[in-house]
Order: structure tokens, then sequence, then C-alpha cells
């Protein structure tokens, strides 16, 4: 539904929740940050608006503070579930019976070789119906009718008014239909870039994204009137890569990142059963989507190493989805009969169940390969818990001098310190309670308030 003109309010700030409204998990990485922010303003009592961005429609729809308020509460309240969490055996139970009955009216000689190479492929037809299950459970919220209500009629954004979209813009939105409606209606414009990874390091990413993720920059430098970076290396590489798409170097700004909501969480939290296994013996951290960037690979591949060596190793928990191009190295680590059990991967891990992992966990891990900020390490450090971190980009801008570093790419370095800090646990409490007496997290509520901040700037200054 095209604007109404009559609703058209006062300037003021309207902030974009399209990405957090569409989210169906716990809150990780970016939506880590819209979530805390919008948090912020509620609990402040800030004098902003929300909206959402429809981008076939090419329109701004309101979105009211209860709505906003209900998807923090759905986001927070999030289950966390186990990468091996059987399926209901109810349905279970009812395909295999629909099989054998469908089997029982084949002739018997065809009969018993169906039966026979079933029996076969079982463990693999467990495991697909298993991530088409887990599918569906994801579909389902979209797919269910949903009751009818009175159409709402899009907005116009005051002259004068600031627009703040920090969520998944590149999906969600197109920058040059935001920058001809931002000519028309003459807002401003506050956004986010927290990596440029898709065009600095494409091989990193799924399919040809560098071609898309170049326009998106390049419109993304004449829709923005500023443009807040995690880090100062994401700053370098984007105002980089400005220069080299020959666009204008836009006005580009540092916001500190906080790392202080998960001890927070700890306080109030139970032990859920989905974790309560995990804590009954030591075990090591790693927390990230789990895809090629984040080089779970060589944690795996010293793994091995440390195994044939004879070392008793804790476990290791990968707490984070599967992405893309890494279902060969899943299928590895769960048939290699090296570290059977020593590996155990977490999904869909909400912020209580998270922080009672950090809380317990000998020490974390963070070999990515690149990265815009590395949220897990400042996460870590506000646990008291020293972090194996990798050299690369904005990582020593996290750890500081608190976290050893080491090439991501370097495997035997990774198995020699990871052979020390398994079998020198003094050393570790040692680092541990170093970082404990003086590493002081950035509070999400000052990061929040730097952005507001920022946005009230662009009010008032000139068009």
């Amino acid at each position: 539904m095209k604007p109404d003109p009559t609703m058209t309010p006062a300037p003021s700030l309207w902030v974009d929740v399209t990405t957090l409204l569409h989210w169906q998990r716990p809150a990780v990485g970016i939506i880590r940050v819209e979530h805390q922010f919008c948090q912020w303003l509620l609990q402040t009592g800030q004098e902003v608006r929300f909206c959402r961005y429809d981008k076939s429609g090419k329109c701004f729809y309101p979105v009211t503070r209860q709505e906003v308020e209900a998807q923090l509460q759905r986001i927070d309240t999030c289950q966390t579930r186990s990468a091996a969490a059987p399926m209901p055996r109810g349905r279970k139970a009812h395909l295999e019976h629909k099989i054998k009955s469908s089997l029982a009216r084949l002739p018997p000689g065809l009969e018993r070789r169906l039966h026979d190479f079933l029996k076969r492929i079982r463990p693999s037809a467990n495991a697909l119906y298993h991530k088409l299950w887990v599918a569906w459970q994801r579909l389902k919220p979209w797919l269910a009718p949903r009751a009818s209500a009175p159409a709402v009629p899009g907005i116009t954004l005051p002259p004068g008014s600031v627009y703040v979209s920090m969520g998944l813009d590149w999906d969600y939105k197109n920058m040059a239909d935001l920058y001809l409606l931002k000519q028309e209606q003459g807002f401003k414009c506050l956004f986010f870039c927290y990596d440029t990874i898709p065009v600095k390091l494409p091989q990193l990413c799924v399919a040809d994204v560098s071609r898309q993720f170049a326009h998106y920059f390049a419109d993304l430098a004449w829709a923005a009137d500023r443009i807040l970076c995690i880090s100062d290396s994401t700053r370098r590489d984007l105002l980089e890569l400005m220069q080299r798409l020959g666009v204008p170097a836009p006005d580009a700004r540092r916001v500190h990142l906080g790392g202080d909501i998960l001890p927070a969480a700890a306080s109030s939290a139970p032990v859920s059963p989905a974790i309560a296994p995990l804590l009954e013996r030591p075990y090591l951290l790693f927390v990230s989507t789990i895809e090629r960037r984040k080089n779970h690979e060589i944690l795996y591949r010293a793994y091995t190493r440390l195994a044939e060596q004879g070392l008793d190793l804790p476990q290791l928990v990968f707490v984070g989805m599967p992405g893309w191009g890494v279902q060969e190295l899943l299928s590895d680590i769960r048939l290699d009969p090296r570290i059977q059990g020593r590996i155990v991967q977490l999904n869909h891990v909400n912020d209580a169940d998270l922080a009672v992992l950090y809380q317990h966990a000998r020490f974390t891990l963070y070999p990515s390969l690149y990265e815009g900020w590395g949220l897990p390490v400042a996460e870590s450090l506000a646990f008291g818990k020293y972090c194996l971190c990798s050299s690369t980009s904005s990582l020593p801008e996290v750890g500081q001098d608190f976290v050893d570093y080491l090439d991501p790419w370097d495997l035997p370095a990774w198995v020699d310190k990871l052979r020390f800090l398994i079998t020198h646990p003094e050393w570790v409490d040692a680092r541990n309670a170093d970082i404990a007496a003086r590493y002081r997290p950035h509070p999400w509520n000052a990061t929040a308030a730097e952005i507001y901040g920022n946005a009230l700037q662009l009010t008032s200054s000139s068009p």
C-alpha cells in the first residue's frame, strides 16, 4: 500500500526493525546489535518510532512499540537445541509404518531387496529426516495461515527525520531505492557496516556474491549520511573499498560493541537439559556459525593430530548453526573414529545457556580467517576466560593483550599451543584469573547510547 500523506508525523528518529521481525532464533551477531539497541530504546523511553521496509513495494510501514517488545521477548525465550536432537518418535514411527505397509504390497522378491536396501541406508535416511524436520519447523511460522487484519497504510518519513537501519540490509532492502526515497522525502540515513568480507574475500562466502555486494556498497555510499563501523579494521576496509569503487567517501565512524549481556544472563540461568551433560567433564568452547570463514576445520585437524598422539582430550563444543560449505567437514567429524564423541555441536543456543557454557569452559577458541569484529572473543573475556585466537583483521582490537594470537592457517602452531594449554591447566587458570581481575567489558547500554548519539547528531546537522 502506498504512503498516505495525511499520516506523515513530525520529524523524529525512525528505527528500522525489518531484520528483527524476521528473526526466529536466539540473538547472534548482527541481530545482537539490533536487539540490544531496540531494548535500550524501550527501557530508557527514548522518543523514537519504529518501522519496517517493504522491498517489493518500496515503502515504509509503522511498527508499534508493543510489536517490537513482543518480538524481543520471542527471541529471548528461544530454547537451546542439540544438533543431534532426536525427532518426535510419533511422527517417525508413523513414517516407518507407512513404508513397511507399502513394501508389504510388493512381490516377495522385490520386497526383500528393497527392505535390505533401506536397512543399509537407514543411518543416512535418519540424518536426512532430521534435517527436513528442522527445516519444516523453521518454515511453519511463515506457511501457517494468518488472521486477516486491516491493511496498514504506508508512511512517509518527514523531512529532517533520521532513519536508522542496522540489520541485514543487503537482504531486505535495495539501497538504490532507499536513496531515491531519501531524495524524495528529505530524511537522513544512518547505516551500519559490519564487514566488507563478501568483496574483500569472496572465496570465503557462499556462491559469487562479490559483484552483488560491490553494488550494495556503492549504493550505500550514496544513500548514507553516516555509516557506523564496528571496528577500526572494518572502517579501513570500507574506506578502501569505496575508493576502489570510485564512489564518494562516506562519513564513516567507529562504534564500540558491547560484551556484557551474557554475564548478566548467567546470574539467573538454570541449566537446561540440552547442556547439562556437557558440564560433567572439561570442555573447550568455540562460539560461531559453522562456515568456512570461521575455520572450524583447523580445530578438527588439530584434534585429530592430538588424538593420534594419545593426548587425553577435553570435549570441544561448537555453538552455532551450520552454514555453507561445511557439509563435508561435519561428515568427517561425525564419522572420524579418532575424535568420536570429542566434538559436540549445539544449535539455537539461547543467552542463558550460552552464559553457562562460557562460565564452565576451560578456555575458548576463535580461529576465524577474517572478522568485522569478533563478539565471541569479547564475551569470553567478559566471563574471565582466556581465548586462543586468530591474529587477523579486527581480532587484536577485541582481544588486546588478554588473549594469544596464531596465524589461522598454521596448523602445527595450533596443535602445539593446544597441546600446551590442555596439559598445563594451572597456566590456563592463571590467565583466567588475570583476565577476571583486569578486563572490563564494554557495556551494551553504552553501545546503544553511542548509536543514539550519532543519530541525534544527524538530526541537528545541516542537510
